[in-house]
């Protein structure tokens, strides 16, 4: 009874100790059970519900090493040597829009940039020296319309936009520039493709477009864009009239991807200010485990209605030592009913391109040939 008084005692007084009043000049410690505020619930982020990086078109990075709370940044080289079995004397590859020459070491994209991020605003800058930067704006054609050279002001430009980040839904961005058109499956920069030539579809579809576009994540499985845009790969307006599109693309699960992109209202054939363009390109991702453009060419017709006929196979082999540089061997064959590939010969003048664009050269005889068989050999790093 003694002992049990004597501990009732012990822990009165460890109470009233706790309880009492701080000595002025001393700290007494309460013991207080803290309770934390309820997290803030937070909506997932689009698309990080899973492992996206098997798909064709995007990057197979899962983190980058140039990050920061501002900035993150960016950093490609496409590298590529093309053996062609044509052979052309002037060494020019035709019929595509990811190479240009052949039987050479050429550096086709160096791209430094990458993305702003500070509250709600948000930027992208890519940059494209090499040969991308006299590829993609010869097959525009606006910039023969109106003063100004835009294909000067932006041919070392790939990616460049600024816009705001709004708190609804899962999200919605809305950019102005120059932008990425997503248009078939392949990306615009080699590394993120699983080949190094496109298919027809996606090698003539547009790689970017200029104008304004809103990106809207109701869920975050699925995002849909509407853009207002110059053109069909345009860096200014055709005739009198821009263009619409929008694409929907929806993720339901870590293993399947269905995009849709649409185009149209666009006016987009110089001097033919009558033709409308509409266009719209659809594919399903499942995972199991030349010569200017600017008046097109009179020697290759392109009139509404002629027949072209194409097919082409590819096979190609990745060494992928690290996630930041891929190592490409690749076969590629195309075929059409038409001669559309670059023979021996060559397809410019022996002095040179010379003349206004798109006209007839006295003498010359473009060699062109109905089949093309080549080795495309490419180093590509990222990071």
């Amino acid at each position: 009874m003694r002992a049990r008084i004597e501990q009732l005692e012990a822990e009165l007084k460890k109470r009233d100790a706790n309880s009492a009043p701080p000595v002025p000049g001393q700290s007494a410690a309460l013991v207080t059970e803290k309770t934390d505020p309820p997290a803030e619930h937070k909506k997932p982020e689009p698309f990080e519900f899973a492992d996206f990086t098997w798909l064709n078109g995007n990057s197979r990075q899962k983190y980058s090493v140039l990050d920061s709370k501002v900035f993150t940044g960016e950093f490609r080289v496409d590298t590529s040597y093309i053996y062609d079995f044509n052979h052309p004397q002037d060494h020019t590859l035709g019929g595509t829009s990811e190479s240009g020459r052949t039987n050479e070491v050429q550096v086709q994209q160096l791209g430094i940039g990458g993305d702003f991020h500070y509250n709600n605003a948000r930027g992208r800058l890519m940059t494209q020296f090499g040969m991308y930067s006299t590829m993609t704006p010869r097959n525009d054609a606006s910039p023969a319309r109106g003063q100004w050279n835009l294909a000067d002001a932006y041919r070392s430009l790939s990616e460049a936009y600024g816009g705001y980040h709004l708190n609804a839904l899962h999200g919605i961005n809305v950019d102005a520039g120059i932008f990425m058109s997503y248009v078939g499956l392949f990306s615009y920069y080699n590394f993120d493709n699983w080949a190094y030539q496109p298919s027809y579809v996606s090698s003539n579809t547009p790689w970017f477009f200029n104008g304004v576009r809103v990106q809207i994540f109701p869920t975050e499985k699925l995002k849909i864009e509407p853009w207002f845009v110059n053109g069909w790969q345009s860096y200014g307006v055709f005739n009198k009239r821009p263009g619409l599109g929008a694409q929907v693309l929806w993720r339901p699960n870590g293993s399947l991807s269905i995009l849709s992109n649409n185009y149209g209202i666009g006016r987009d054939t110089l001097g033919v200010s009558t033709r409308t363009r509409w266009h719209t390109d659809n594919s399903i991702q499942i995972r199991i485990n030349g010569a200017p453009a600017f008046s097109c060419t009179p020697y290759f017709s392109a009139s509404p209605g002629d027949p072209f006929k194409a097919w082409d196979a590819s096979s190609t082999f990745d060494y992928m030592p690290t996630q930041f540089t891929t190592f490409r061997f690749e076969f590629n064959h195309r075929a059409a009913n038409v001669p559309y590939f670059v023979g021996g010969g060559g397809i410019t003048p022996p002095g040179g391109d010379t003349g206004a664009p798109g006209s007839l050269v006295p003498g010359l005889a473009p060699d062109l040939r109905k089949r093309e068989n080549r080795f495309n050999l490419a180093v590509l790093v990222k990071f």
